[in-house]
This record gives structure tokens, C-alpha cells and sequence, in this order.
């Protein structure tokens, strides 16, 4: 059987999120899917024996994304851009233009004008960009929306969302655009909703709008800074559907516990509980059913596994701009719903265990609110909780 010739790679930056990718790809380079021809290492003296195996590999080293772009025009099956959030849009159009297919880190963008650019490269080019929101690639999201437009569980009603995930105060000093609105001249709106927890904000979103329904007309949203930045660190966020369904999602990196991200979706003959781990089927009659959900580590190789057939086979299912882009439009809305609210100094708690500078910051009683406001599916300033004013109405 003829054996198809490696596909030929270049990734932008490999610290960071970057280190897992080079995870996926270097056993695919080694046994000879992929051939890595050029990398964009702009700390090469930090990255030293990474950089030593990648030359190793016949890997063709730059300190400038561009230079490499240029080096290898029209000769890349697949660019990957596992960077920080003002270089994706850029770094994604750049690729295109060089011939590339592209496989970018989530969030793809943060503005309507930046998405819209990329798909007219990607147009233009006639390649493809992938973006790694990689739980959209695992078969579970779909088995649950074909579920959904199948009336599995009836008509729905409501798609409710929670994740408490703390995070130290060096988490937003770790590069120079977390926890920022704004950083190199590029709009990032750095957050838990943006960052960290997208992945379960747009699996919601993309079960919430079966049909289409994707208006956030009458969003509303409660943004709460507890940590010493410019964007916020806890969110609130409802709206409901052009269909009719209530949309709900609670996030917070200003606690103390954690709470693994959740998602339930509640129809009319029963409910579907997606967590970290698991996804359950709940139907009205008391029967139960569990669908399979791949961990983080699964669920990435499953993403560059249909990135790679995408190459060869166009029909193959990706999580593109179209799919990327709600959740770019989410989070611009709730942006556009209300401005940050700053938690009374009061309530912030700032706790350093062992004499260890890098503190935690949490907000008092705030995995309580949070909870009880994801139960009763109200917005915490409903409950009258002393951290919150009543949210904005977009």
C-alpha cells in the first residue's frame, strides 16, 4: 500500500501551552507522519534542549514568525500557533497567506473585525483554520447536540454552566496579557470565560443554540474584579435564545475551593450532566446513560488527529471560525453588558500558605453565591449578595 507522504509542519513557540503541543506532534514526527520543518523559538537560550532536539529532527529554527512565514512560503501543509491571545488573529492571517492550513489556540479572536479577517484570508487562500477548543473535537459534544435535534430529551429548556477554578496571583503575571482588556495594541478581554473555562462556555453555547438561535440580544452580565487587574476575575452571564432557551454560566478564579467546570441541560423529558469527566444522559422515566468523555490528554490527540485527516479528506468535521466565533461574540457581548465591577475590599481574602509570596485571592463567601446562584438559576445580585450590584442588560 503507498504510503503518504509525511505532512509538512511549522509551529510557532514552544514554551507554554506550546509544550503540549510539541507533546502530540513529536511522536508523530518521529514516526514519520509529520515532518517538522521550522519553529518560531523566540527564548532559544530558555528553551535550549528543546531547541537541541528539535534541530536534531531536521527542524529549521527562527527567532521571527514572519522570516519563517516568508522562508517557507507555499511549502507548509500546517502552521501551529499554540500562543498568547493578541498573536492569534495576526499570527493565523500571516500563515494563510503563506499557504498554510493552521491550527491556532483557543480563543481564535476577541473582535467581529478579526474573525471576519480571517475567514476572508482563509477564503482567499483556500486553506483551512482549525481552532483548539479540543473538547469540540471529542465525539461526546456531538453525540449530545445530535441528542439534542433529536429530541432526547424532549424540547430544551435551559443550558447552565459553573466552574470555580482558583488561580495564584503569579497566574496573571505570567505573561503580559493575562487578566488584561487590552495588550499589543489587540483586544484579549483576559478571563475565565475567555481563557480558561471557554472550552465548557462554548460546548454550552453550541448545544444552547441548536437551530441556529445564535442572538445574545438581552444578554445579561455581572463582572467582578477581586484581583489586582484590568479585566475581571468572576463572571455571571444570562441570556436566553431566539428559541426560547435560558442561558446560564457562572465562572470565578477568586475562590478558594475548586469546582471542576459543569454543564446541565434541562429539557422537557429529562437532562443531560456534563462534567470534567463524565456525561450523563438523565431521562424522565428514572433511566440513566453514560457517554464516553476523553480527558484532556485524549481529547487533544483526538483534535490534531482531525486536523491531519482534514488535510487529505475536506469533509472532515473541525472546529473552525464559524464554531470559534461563538464564542468570540459571547464574549464581547457580556463585554459590551456591563463594565467591571470591583469587589469591596472587605470581601477579598488574600492567603499565602507556607510564607510563600504567590497568594491566593479569593472573594468571602463566594463558592456559596455561586452555587446557590447556579441552583436556583438567578444572577447573584438577585440573591443580594454584598459583592454584587444588580448586572447589565445589553
Amino acid at each position: 500500500m503507498h504510503q503518504p507522504a509525511p505532512v509538512s509542519v511549522a509551529i510557532i513557540g514552544i514554551s507554554g501551552y506550546g509544550k503540549f503541543y510539541l507533546e502530540h506532534l513529536l511522536p508523530l514526527v518521529e514516526s514519520g507522519t509529520v515532518r517538522l520543518v521550522a519553529a518560531t523559538v523566540v527564548n532559544q537560550v530558555e528553551e535550549a534542549a528543546t531547541c537541541a532536539r528539535l534541530k536534531a529532527l531536521g527542524c529549521r529554527l527562527y527567532e521571527d514568525f514572519q522570516l519563517m512565514l516568508e522562508t517557507h512560503q507555499g511549502t507548509l501543509d500546517l502552521a501551529l500557533i499554540p500562543t498568547g491571545i493578541p498573536w492569534h488573529s495576526r499570527m493565523t492571517i500571516a500563515a494563510l497567506r503563506a499557504g498554510a492550513n493552521v491550527l491556532v489556540e483557543k480563543p481564535l479572536a476577541m473582535t467581529w473585525e478579526e474573525i471576519e479577517a480571517i475567514q476572508s484570508a482563509s477564503a482567499d487562500s483556500g486553506r483551512f483554520v482549525a481552532v483548539g477548543f479540543q473538547q469540540m473535537y471529542a465525539g461526546v459534544t456531538h453525540q449530545v447536540r445530535t441528542m439534542i435535534e433529536a429530541g432526547g430529551i424532549g424540547r430544551l429548556q435551559a443550558v447552565s454552566g459553573l466552574g470555580m477554578w482558583p488561580r495564584p496571583e503569579s497566574y496573571f503575571r505570567r505573561n503580559s496579557w493575562a487578566g488584561r482588556i487590552q495588550a499589543e495594541g489587540i483586544s484579549v478581554w483576559d478571563s475565565p470565560i475567555t481563557n480558561s473555562l471557554a472550552h465548557f462556555l462554548l460546548m454550552g453555547l453550541h448545544w444552547a443554540m441548536v437551530g441556529g438561535n445564535d442572538d445574545f440580544a438581552g444578554i445579561e452580565a455581572g463582572l467582578y474584579r477581586a484581583q489586582a487587574i484590568e479585566s475581571y476575575d468572576t463572571a455571571a452571564v444570562r441570556f436566553v435564545t431566539r428559541a426560547g432557551v435560558r442561558f446560564l454560566f457562572f465562572a470565578t478564579h477568586s475562590c478558594r475551593e475548586t469546582f471542576d467546570p459543569m454543564l446541565v441541560l434541562e429539557g422537557t423529558q429529562g437532562r443531560i450532566v456534563r462534567t470534567l469527566d463524565s456525561c450523563v444522559l438523565e431521562r424522565a422515566d428514572g433511566t440513566r446513560a453514560m457517554m464516553t468523555v476523553p480527558n484532556e490528554t485524549a481529547a487533544r490527540t483526538q483534535m490534531f488527529g482531525q486536523v491531519l485527516r482534514r488535510l487529505r479528506h475536506p469533509d472532515q468535521p473541525i472546529c473552525g471560525p464559524e464554531e470559534a466565533a461563538l464564542h468570540t461574540r459571547c464574549v464581547s457581548a457580556v463585554h459590551h453588558a456591563s463594565t467591571v465591577q470591583d469587589v469591596p475590599a472587605a470581601l477579598i481574602r488574600r492567603e499565602s500558605a507556607g510564607g510563600n509570596s504567590d497568594a491566593q485571592v479569593s472573594i468571602v463567601g463566594i463558592e456559596p453565591a455561586l452555587f446557590r446562584a447556579f441552583a436556583e438559576r438567578r444572577l447573584p445580585s438577585e440573591i443580594g449578595f454584598p459583592w454584587c450590584r444588580p448586572a447589565a442588560v445589553h
